[in-house]
Formats: structure tokens, C-alpha cells, sequence
């Protein structure tokens, strides 16, 4: 199955304007490149907003461009809901996302594997240092903020809930905020006990703020996150890319990207991988059926 063709241009140009400008950095400033080589769109899930994102990963975009001789075009999605449809629509011919995401993209052929990082994403549960969270039961009748409902770190939060035997709703106040960084913020703000993050996000965060926050790892561990390309892109452009991922692991400026993520490098994606993730696939089904993607 091929991904469709893209629906909603003036999305695309929305979710990119702010981006413009680094490409036209990148490629020296002159349109020569631009004219001559169709820009590659390069999307990330979207765990803060668009100015975080793209700080986070300009090293990463800056590498594709001089490796691949090639503009990229920088986007990322206002929520996840933005960036479940961007998939499906194949906005993106490269895209950093969630596994659970990814598995779902490869199985439905939308989308084919390059890389991921190394090692396994888990969530972690934020809270104030003053007031800290060690246990579920210490979240009793207070209040648990979690990014979207179908985001890795909140099915990870609401199983380890429902394992010790609370309820969303009724022994927890469960609140959603629009990203990872906005539920984490709700903590130090004040407005919630706690909040489900993955430790990536949570490293992005203010130093200033994470001062007065402290973490427990919730024990729920999978494949790290996912780079996907294109189903319907060649071969050999995919080999391409994948080249240029593994350049930027051992650059200097990789090495640097990958210490401040908390990253040790890029393994393949495996059979393996995308059937260790085939339940929370399914529970996106589920989540869908009952809420629409």
C-alpha cells in the first residue's frame, strides 16, 4: 500500500514557514540548490512545540543538508492527533516518531524502516522535588498530567496505574496537556502532582525548571524511537539516507546531539522490534475506534 498523495498544502506550508529559513541558510542562501533538488521534507513528533523541535534537531537537519547535497525542509505537528494524520497522509518523507507510530506506518506499508535510536524508550514520572511521587499510591486523589491519549508515555502511565489497582477519573484526576514539555511545566506550574514524559523530552526541558522536579522511571520499556522514510521512495535514495543518518552518528556534531539526548547511536529496525510493539499497535486501534484517529 502507497501512502497518499499529499491533501492539505497549505498545512504543509504552515507546518514549514517557520523552518524556511534554514534551508536557505543551509544551501548558502541562493535558490541554484532549491531550483535543482526538490527539498526533503524531514518531520519529528512533536514533544514540545516547533521552535523546541527544531532547535532540538537542527544539527541532524543541517548534516542531511550537506550529505545528501540536498535542501530539507524542517516540520513538526501541533499534537500528536496533527502528527497521526501527517503520517497517513505521508506528509513527511523522513519522520522521527513514536514506535508504537512507526510499527503502525510499517505495517500498513505507509511508511519503511531507516533506523532507530538505540536502546529502549520507557516513561518517567515528574514530579516536585518538595512534593515528590514514589509510588501509584502516592498519586491518590491527586492530579496526573499526560500528553495524548495514544502517546507512548501515557499508555506506559495508565497501565502502571491500573496495575496498582487506581482508576482514571475516579482514584486519579487525569489531565491531558498538548505535549510532554506542556505536562511536565503543569508540574512545576503547580498544576498537577505528577507528569508522564520520556527522559528525551524531559533532557529538552529548562534546566531552571528541572531544578525543582524530581523522576522515577515507570516500568514499561520498548524499542526507542523510530526514522522512517517513505514507502514509495527508491530504494537506493533510502540506502541514501540511511548512509547519511550513520555520517551524522560519528560526526562531531552527532557525537554532541546524541550526549545531550541521552542517546548512545542508531541500531536497525527489526522484525523483532515492530512485533514487540504489535499491543500497543493494537491499543491504537482500540483508542481510534472509540475516539477516531
Amino acid at each position: 500500500m502507497r501512502p497518499p498523495a499529499v491533501k492539505n498544502t497549505r498545512r504543509l506550508i504552515a507546518g514549514l514557514c517557520l523552518v524556511l529559513l534554514l534551508t536557505v541558510c543551509a544551501s548558502g542562501g541562493g535558490t541554484a540548490v532549491a531550483e535543482s533538488h526538490r527539498p526533503l521534507r524531514f518531520g519529528v513528533i512533536p514533544t514540545t512545540n516547533v521552535m523546541g523541535m527544531l532547535k532540538a534537531y537542527s544539527p541532524m537537519v543541517l548534516h542531511l543538508r550537506r550529505a545528501l547535497d540536498r535542501p530539507v525542509l524542517f516540520g513538526s505537528d501541533t499534537d500528536m492527533a496533527a502528527h497521526r494524520r501527517a503520517l497517513h497522509e505521508g506528509l513527511y518523507d523522513v519522520v522521527v516518531t513514536a514506535p508504537h507510530f512507526g510499527a503502525a506506518m510499517i505495517a500498513e506499508g505507509r511508511y519503511a524502516p531507516l533506523l532507530r535510536y538505540a536502546g529502549e524508550l520507557f516513561p518517567i514520572l515528574v514530579s516536585r522535588s518538595d512534593k515528590p511521587i514514589h509510588v501509584p499510591a502516592d498519586l491518590k486523589g491527586k492530579t496526573l498530567a499526560l500528553p495524548s491519549r495514544t502517546s507512548l508515555v501515557s499508555m506506559g502511565a495508565m497501565r502502571w496505574l491500573e496495575r496498582a489497582g487506581l482508576r482514571s477519573g475516579i482514584d486519579v484526576t487525569v489531565t491531558t496537556a498538548p505535549s510532554q514539555n506542556a505536562a511536565v511545566l503543569a508540574v512545576f506550574n503547580g498544576e498537577a502532582a505528577a507528569a508522564a514524559a520520556a527522559e528525551l523530552p524531559y533532557r529538552r526541558t529548562s534546566a531552571a525548571v528541572r531544578e525543582f522536579l524530581r523522576t522515577i522511571e515507570i516500568p514499561f520499556r520498548v524499542p526507542h524511537v523510530f526514522i522512517l522514510a517513505r514507502s514509495d521512495m527508491p530504494q537506493a535514495e533510502q540506502n541514501t539516507l540511511r548512509a547519511a543518518l550513520r555520517g551524522f552518528e560519528t560526526s562531531p556534531e552527532g557525537r554532541a546531539f546524541l550526549t545531550k539526548s541521552g542517546l548512545s547511536g542508531f541500531t536497525e529496525i527489526t522484525t523483532a522490534d515492530v512485533r514487540a510493539l504489535s499491543g500497543l499497535v493494537e491499543a491504537l486501534h482500540w483508542i481510534d475506534a472509540e475516539t477516531g484517529p
